[in-house]
């Protein structure tokens, strides 16, 4: 599949558009034979607006593969793969659809043949993990967990999953477990894809007390990783009498 150049907008510092937060924006879709369709561009906050001023008219589409979706989706959305987006647009409810992906970059793509098919399409173009913040209701299946000592034994050397802590800077410099990877959760979710440090390898994620940590889990999941929590965080951890070292690999506590 030849997707490339695939969006070019400008002008998007203000995301509240008084027209159901969306704008203009020109979207290239197979280069070699220069087709260019014009979408408009908006964000969740967009979508709750247009759902709830015209909910017949406004049709979701999610074109992320089985794997992300899986993990959790928009509430009432139609989910139709990239790929199948050109042969499948007639399937599409009438009304204005509104594209979206895990943080855009096939959601442009996706925009473009609706526009080249005379679809009226917006692109979503943020990342899913703002659908909740936006008042949208996301379908999210009960998330694995796992208690401290099952974690061990996961990232353990026979276990050959990696321990991912998501706290912040200063809690990872008071303490943390031996040979954890830190990622903070803020640039978990500012980020769209799946870290180097957990490709190919199954997130044992782990925070203070395991609230951060679901929402870090989840946001893995839905980029088609595989991943866990740790219930209880790295106080359940520090409590089961597991290893703890700070910034110099002196012990550490779990501030």
């Amino acid at each position: 599949m030849s997707f490339a150049d695939i969006i070019e907008t400008e002008g998007l510092g203000d995301r509240s558009h008084p027209a159901g937060g969306a704008e203009r924006a020109a979207v290239a879709v197979d280069p070699p034979r220069d087709v260019v369709r014009a979408c408009r561009v908006g964000t969740f906050t967009g979508l709750a607006r247009a759902l709830d001023r015209d909910p017949a008219g406004t049709v979701v589409l999610d074109v992320r593969r089985d794997s992300e979706r899986a993990a959790g989706h928009l509430e009432g959305s139609v989910r139709i793969t990239l790929h199948e987006v050109r042969a499948r647009a007639a399937e599409l409810p009438a009304g204005t659809v509104w594209v979206h992906c895990a943080a855009g970059a096939r959601a442009a793509a996706a925009a473009s043949l609706l526009a080249a098919a005379g679809r009226e399409a917006v692109l979503v173009h943020e990342a899913l993990d703002a659908a909740a913040g936006a008042g949208l209701p996301v379908v999210s299946p009960a998330r694995a967990r796992v208690t401290a000592r099952q974690a061990r034994a996961r990232t353990g050397p026979r276990g050959g999953a990696v321990l991912l802590d998501v706290r912040e800077e200063d809690e990872w410099r008071a303490g943390h477990a031996p040979g954890a990877v830190h990622l903070p959760l803020s640039a978990l979710l500012a980020g769209d894809g799946v870290p180097e440090a957990v490709r190919d390898r199954e997130a044992v994620v782990v925070c203070r007390s395991g609230q951060r940590s679901q929402k870090g889990a989840r946001a893995l999941a839905g980029r088609g990783a595989r991943a866990v929590d740790v219930e209880g965080g790295m106080r359940a951890w520090a409590r089961a009498g597991y290893p703890v070292v700070d910034e110099h690999g002196n012990p550490g506590t779990v501030a």
